[in-house]
């Protein structure tokens, strides 16, 4: 849904509210997708989740190589 570059720096996180949460595991991926990915991510996402009203980006808790979680 978002590409594979896009996929590899970001992992979905909690839904509430219509909202998805999406974690971004840098603040340069962060950064970018914030100015320019944001609004194409949220309509992919949209396309095939029509309960996804929004995404808010927000830095990985838990980026990968600091904590346990596996990536794939």
């Amino acid at each position: 849904l978002v590409g594979s570059p896009v996929a590899a720096h970001t992992r979905p996180g909690r839904f509430e509210n219509g909202t998805l949460f999406v974690y971004v595991d840098s603040s340069v991926w962060l950064s970018e997708l914030s100015r320019y990915g944001k609004t194409r991510m949220l309509a992919n996402l949209k396309a095939r989740y029509d309960q996804i009203r929004a995404i808010t980006l927000k830095p990985d808790p838990d980026p990968p190589g600091r904590g346990s979680r596996p990536r794939s």
